[in-house]
C-alpha cells in the first residue's frame, strides 16, 4: 500500500507466501506430526503437532486453543495430510491483539511393500497315469497363480511351473519357475507306456488284445 514503510513491520515467510506482520504481533510456529511406515495391510495413523516456538516469552501454549483437525489415517500405499490449517488455532489472551500462527500440515505417508515368498514355489513329479500333484507356493501378500510350460501338461516328460504374485501400488510383485518330470510308466513285463521303450518279448501291455478260449472250437 502507499505509504507504507516496510521499515516499520517485521517479514515472516509462511510456506507459499510471505505475511506482513507488525512488530508488535506474536508468532506462533506450529508444525504436525509426521509418520512414515512400509504398508501391512493394517490401518495406520497419525496425530498431534509441536509448538515448534513462540517469539514473544510472554505468549505461551496456554494462550490459545486449537478447535482443528490434527489426525489421519490410511491403510493403502499414499500419503494422507493431517489437514492441520492456521485457522484451527485461536488466540485466547486479550492482551495480545495479534498473534499469527505459521503452521506445516502433518501427513501419514504408507511406502509400497516388498512382497516376499512364505512359502516357496515348489511341485513334485509324478509318474504317467498317476494323478497330477498339487502345487505350493503363498505370499505374503496377494494370491499366487500357477502357470505350466508347455502346455497341456499330461505325458511324460519334463516341464516349468511358474508361480506369480501381480504387484500392486501396495505390494511389489513375485515370480518363480521351477521343472519338475512326469515319468514313464512301467508296463506289466518290465517295459514302458508307448514312447517310453519296447515290450520284452513275452510282456503284455495294457493295450494289447488278448482273446479267451472257452474249450469249444
Amino acid at each position: 500500500e502507499e505509504g507504507t514503510l516496510l521499515s516499520n513491520y517485521a517479514l515472516t515467510v509462511v510456506t507459499g507466501r510471505i505475511a506482513v506482520v507488525s512488530p508488535d504481533a506474536v508468532v506462533v510456529t506450529v508444525t504436525g506430526h509426521v509418520a512414515s511406515v512400509v504398508y501391512d495391510g493394517l490401518k495406520k495413523s497419525v496425530s498431534g503437532y509441536d509448538v515448534v516456538s513462540i517469539s514473544d516469552p510472554l505468549y505461551t501454549a496456554a494462550d490459545f486453543k486449537f478447535t482443528g483437525q490434527s489426525a489421519t489415517n490410511g491403510t493403502n500405499a499414499g500419503t494422507y495430510p493431517m489437514g492441520l490449517k492456521s485457522a484451527g488455532f485461536v488466540n485466547t489472551n486479550p492482551n495480545f491483539a495479534t498473534v499469527v500462527f505459521n503452521v506445516t500440515d502433518g501427513k501419514l505417508v504408507i511406502a509400497q511393500a516388498a512382497n516376499a515368498w512364505t512359502t516357496e514355489p515348489a511341485i513334485d513329479g509324478w509318474t504317467y497315469g498317476e494323478t497330477a500333484k498339487t502345487p505350493v507356493g503363498a505370499a505374503k501378500f496377494g494370491e499366487v497363480s500357477f502357470a505350466y510350460d508347455p502346455m497341456p501338461v499330461g505325458a511324460a516328460g519334463d516341464y516349468t511351473m511358474t508361480a506369480t504374485v501381480a504387484g500392486t501400488a501396495n505390494y511389489t510383485g513375485l515370480s518363480k519357475t521351477v521343472g519338475f518330470t512326469i515319468s514313464k510308466a512301467t508296463l506289466p513285463g518290465g517295459g514302458e507306456e508307448p514312447g517310453g521303450g519296447t515290450v520284452p518279448e513275452g510282456g503284455l501291455s495294457k493295450f494289447d488284445t488278448v482273446a479267451m478260449y472257452d474249450g469249444e472250437e
